[in-house]
C-alpha cells in the first residue's frame, strides 16, 4: 500500500492517525490571504471529493484564515484503513493542485502538457534494454526524431491560446545511462525540431517528487506559468507504465493518448502498448463496471477536442446521442460465442468481417462502437455482431486462433446497433464497408439537411481512434 509520496511530503502533507483505531489519513494546513480564496477552496474541495467519491474532513481556524484538510479513509460502510490508500493520495494530490493554482494570481489559461518519448518523438530500439521492453529515450541529439505531424498539430493548439509545456521522465539519467546535460541537449533538440518554443519540465530519477505520476512537475508549472484552467487543461502522452494518465488524474486534468492526439501511425507507435499491465480491479464484475465507465470517459474526452477540427458542437451532440443509443455488452474469458461463417475473417477488417456475416444470417445485429479488454486498457473503435443476445466478434475470434491476442481475456463492448437498411444505403452511396457509426448519427440528426452537400468531411471518423 502507498506511503507518503515525495511530491506531497515536499508540500507539507503528513500522515496522521485518527481516532481510537488510529486509522491513517493525509493532512495539511492551508492558509488564505482573502475570504474569496477561502470560499473558492471550500467549493473546489467539495467538487473534487464528489468527483472522486472519496471524502475528507475540514477544520476551520482563525476566522477562516486557515483550513486543515484531512483525507477520509472510510467512505460509507467501508472500515477505516490502517494505511494510506491510493484514493487518499489521489484526493490529496488534486486538493494540492487546486490550492496551488488558486493562490496564483492572474487570468487562468489552458495548459497543454506534453510527454516526449513515444509522444512527440520516437523511441530508440536498444537490445541492451531487451528485458525492459527493448526501447529507450534518445541519448544523443542525433537520435532525436520528432514525428512529422507534431509541429502542425501543436501549432493549432498554440494558436488557440493553449500554453504548451513539456513534462517528461528521463530515468536514464538516474540509471547512469546518460548525463543530465545529455538529456537537456536531447530536450532542446526536440523543441527545435518542433519549431515552437515552450518550457520543458523533466525528472531524472524514479520515486521523486517530479517523476510522473507524481505531480511535482505540474505544481512547478503552475507556480512558474499559472494559473491554469484545470478543467480545460490536457496531458498528452503514450502512457508508458500508465504514468501519463495517472499524472493527469492526480492533477485533475484531462488525459489524451498520444496515438489519438497526434494520429500516430503503427510505425510511430514504437514502444509496446503501455495498457497491457494487469488490471488493478479486485473482481471480474468490478473490472467490467470500470471498463464500461472508462470507455465512455475516453470517448467523451476525445470528442471534446472535436471543436479543433472545425465541426463545432457536433462532437458534444454526437456523445449525447451515443449515451442514449449505446448498449453495453460484457464477455467473460472463455465464454466467447462462435458462429459458423463461410467467410474467413481478416486482420484489421472488423467492419467487413462483421458485415459479411450479416449477409449470411439476416437475424444478426450489426454493432459499431468501442471495445476494451482486460489486456488492452485503451478502448478501440470496433465492429461486432449480436446474435440472440450473444456477442459474436469474428475479428477477435480470428486473432485468438492466430495467437495474436490472449485466449483468456475479458471484453467490454459499448456501441450502437446500425440497421441493415441504413447500411445498404451507405454502401450504395459510398461503396465502403464501414465505419457507419457517425454516418448513422449524422443522417438522423439536424445537421443533415436532406442532401450530401453539407455532409461532414470525414474529420470526425478520422479524428477517432483506429479500429482493428
Amino acid at each position: 500500500m502507498p506511503d507518503l509520496s515525495p511530491d506531497l511530503a515536499n508540500r507539507n502533507w503528513a500522515i496522521v492517525s485518527v481516532g481510537k483505531d488510529e486509522s491513517k489519513s493525509l493532512g495539511k494546513l492551508f492558509s488564505f490571504d482573502t475570504s474569496q480564496q477561502f470560499d473558492k477552496f471550500l467549493k473546489g474541495a467539495s467538487e473534487i471529493q464528489s468527483n472522486l467519491n472519496h471524502h475528507g474532513e475540514i477544520d476551520i481556524y482563525q476566522d477562516a484564515e486557515r483550513i486543515r484538510f484531512r483525507t477520509g479513509t472510510h467512505d460509507g460502510m467501508i472500515a477505516p484503513s490502517q494505511v494510506v490508500t491510493d484514493k487518499d493520495l489521489r484526493l490529496a494530490r488534486q486538493i494540492e493542485t487546486f490550492y496551488t493554482n488558486l493562490i496564483k494570481s492572474g487570468i487562468p489559461k489552458n495548459a497543454l502538457f506534453l510527454d516526449f518519448d513515444g509522444t512527440v518523438r520516437g523511441v530508440v530500439e536498444d537490445p541492451a534494454r531487451a528485458k525492459k521492453g527493448g526501447f529507450r529515450a534518445p541519448y544523443r541529439p542525433e537520435e532525436v526524431d520528432v514525428f512529422s505531424q507534431v509541429s502542425e498539430i501543436l501549432e493549432l493548439w498554440d494558436e488557440d491560446d493553449y500554453f504548451l509545456m513539456g513534462a517528461t521522465n528521463q530515468s536514464g539519467v538516474g540509471r547512469g545511462d546518460l548525463t543530465e546535460d545529455d538529456a537537456i541537449e536531447c530536450i532542446n533538440e526536440t523543441v527545435n525540431q518542433i519549431g515552437i518554443g515552450f518550457p520543458v519540465f523533466y525528472s531524472t530519477a524514479k520515486k521523486t517528487a517530479d517523476y510522473k505520476p507524481a505531480i511535482g512537475m505540474g505544481l512547478d508549472a503552475i507556480e512558474k506559468y499559472g494559473p491554469f484552467d484545470l478543467e480545460n487543461s490536457i496531458m498528452v502522452g503514450d502512457n508508458h507504465r500508465q504514468g501519463d494518465e495517472n499524472f493527469a488524474k492526480n492533477l485533475g486534468i484531462q488525459f489524451v493518448h498520444a496515438n489519438d492526439f497526434f494520429h500516430l501511425t503503427s510505425e510511430q507507435q514504437g514502444r509496446p502498448n503501455p495498457f497491457a499491465a494487469e488490471p488493478d480491479f479486485s473482481s471480474e464484475m468490478e473490472w467490467f463496471g470500470n471498463a464500461q465507465q472508462n470507455i465512455k470517459e475516453y470517448v467523451e474526452n476525445y470528442l471534446k477536442l472535436s471543436k479543433k477540427l472545425g465541426v463545432g458542437e457536433m462532437g458534444e451532440d454526437y456523445f449525447a446521442w451515443l449515451k442514449v443509443k449505446g448498449q453495453e455488452f460484457n464477455v467473460e474469458k472463455n465464454k466467447y460465442f462462435t458462429c459458423t461463417s463461410s467467410h474467413q475473417a481478416e486482420k484489421n477488417q472488423c467492419y467487413y468481417n462483421s458485415l459479411r456475416y450479416t449477409w449470411e444470417n439476416p437475424d444478426a445485429e450489426y454493432y459499431e462502437g468501442w471495445v476494451v479488454s482486460s489486456q488492452l486498457g485503451l478502448p478501440i473503435r470496433h465492429a461486432w455482431l449480436v446474435v440472440d443476445g450473444n456477442v459474436y466478434d469474428p475479428t477477435h475470434e480470428f486473432l485468438r486462433k492466430e495467437g495474436e491476442i490472449n485466449i483468456t481475456t475479458d471484453y467490454a463492448y459499448w456501441g450502437v446497433e446500425i440497421p441493415q437498411m441504413f447500411i445498404r444505403e451507405r454502401i450504395a452511396a459510398t461503396g465502403l464497408s464501414g465505419p457507419y457509426l457517425f454516418d448513422y448519427f449524422f443522417y438522423n440528426s439536424n445537421y443533415f439537411k436532406g442532401t450530401d452537400e453539407n455532409k461532414y468531411s470525414g474529420l470526425m471518423e478520422n479524428f477517432l481512434s483506429e479500429d482493428i
